[in-house]
């Protein structure tokens, strides 16, 4: 079959629709043309998935089991094979069987990386469009077969989509009627009686190893991509989709830090990291560790404000009373005065009144604490 026959073919399958003709012929020189008679096993249940097929002329029949009278569907001409599976390193959840002579279009993860490396962005649409078109999604009942299926009663598996390879990651989070908060540090760090939501915020993609936080939805750039891919070489992936220990979760940010510095994410990114990780060492009492997530969080945001301005006068409040805070945690009293000065006299302090209540509050305790002659000041929480 000729490339022009099978760009033409490429071009009707749904998932492929719209796409510019040169990124139709990457796709048609990078994978390979498949023609197969009837009564062909073309893959097997719960085999690894090495490889995605797209189905040009014929029909492939789907089968739960081997050995079945007849298959529980049929995938005709564009229909997409194995997308999702071979995203997601998994396995085939069942067997398909040529119907009739088929010609199928099979690829492989070279033409994937070709994709990121050429076309950036369109390569993380191409994958999207992919999972989609899986005829084979949702096939298997997944719970059946995943560790974390029997789960306490406050957790529920969350899916969150890839931003380094468009897998869809399984991870745990706390039910939202389990969530009560019992008091709320003047950082924003919310006490919980019960499970902490925080332990499951940081997820780790199984498939690539790319760890992100879960409010992480911007797909990474090529050559950030590249990046992250060889970190994620030597970085160990399991045991991060269940429930987790504090222990589990401390890892998982360390895990996020890694990457976010091997990408060069932005400064309010690694800020927000370090500042949950500190958050996670207040919760296991470890102060040492704790003061050393803060200082790391305090850099990222003087960073961030510098290099990161915003027109939204609400977050840039927030942004200043955030580092007056951190601050005033680490017992640098005069720098603290300085910046919650700012907020208190920041020529748009309506869009934020709660926050300017805040400063003033903790502006007024140092003062308080100065005239006390104290060395340390002691931190006052909100309860």
């Amino acid at each position: 079959m000729s490339q022009e026959v099978v760009i033409t073919a490429l071009a009707r399958v749904p998932a492929f629709a719209g796409l510019d003709e040169t990124v139709l012929q990457s796709l048609a020189r990078a994978g390979g043309v498949v023609q197969l008679p009837p009564r062909s096993a073309l893959f097997h249940a719960e085999e690894r998935v090495g490889r995605v097929y797209v189905v040009l002329a014929g029909q492939v029949g789907l089968f739960r089991r081997s050995g079945d009278d007849g298959p529980v569907a049929v995938a005709d001409a564009g229909s997409v094979l194995g997308a999702r599976a071979f995203l997601d390193r998994d396995y085939w959840p069942a067997g398909g069987t040529t119907l009739s002579p088929v010609i199928l279009f099979a690829f492989d993860a070279n033409l994937l990386e070709q994709l990121d490396s050429r076309y950036g962005p369109l390569g993380m649409l191409v994958r999207q469009r992919l999972r989609r078109a899986d005829v084979l999604e949702g096939f298997r009942d997944r719970q059946a077969m995943n560790p974390t299926a029997a789960l306490p009663e406050e957790l529920y598996i969350k899916q969150h989509l890839c931003p380094c390879c468009a897998a869809t990651v399984r991870s745990c989070a706390v039910r939202s009627r389990h969530l009560r908060v019992t008091r709320t540090d003047p950082d924003f760090y919310h006490h919980y009686e019960g499970p902490n939501p925080l332990f499951y915020e940081a997820i780790v993609c199984e498939a690539c190893g790319y760890a992100f936080d879960e409010t992480d939805h911007e797909p990474l750039n090529p050559a950030a991509r590249a990046l992250a891919r060889k970190l994620g070489a030597g970085v160990p992936r399991g045991g991060f989709g269940g429930p987790r220990t504090l222990e589990d979760a401390v890892r998982a940010y360390r895990l996020v830090m890694e990457y976010q510095e091997a990408v060069a994410a932005r400064p309010s990114m690694r800020a927000r990291t370090c500042l949950k990780l500190a958050w996670l060492y207040r919760y296991a009492g470890d102060e040492p560790a704790e003061r050393e997530a803060l200082r790391a969080a305090l850099g990222h945001y003087l960073a961030a404000f510098e290099r990161e301005p915003t027109t939204d006068a609400k977050q840039e409040i927030r942004l200043l009373y955030l580092i007056g805070e951190l601050h005033r945690r680490l017992g640098k009293r005069a720098e603290a005065v300085q910046w919650f000065g700012r907020v208190i006299g920041h020529p748009k302090k309506d869009a934020n009144p709660q926050i300017v209540r805040m400063a003033r509050d903790q502006w007024q305790e140092i003062r308080y604490q100065s005239r006390g002659g104290e060395e340390t000041m002691p931190v006052r929480e909100q309860g």
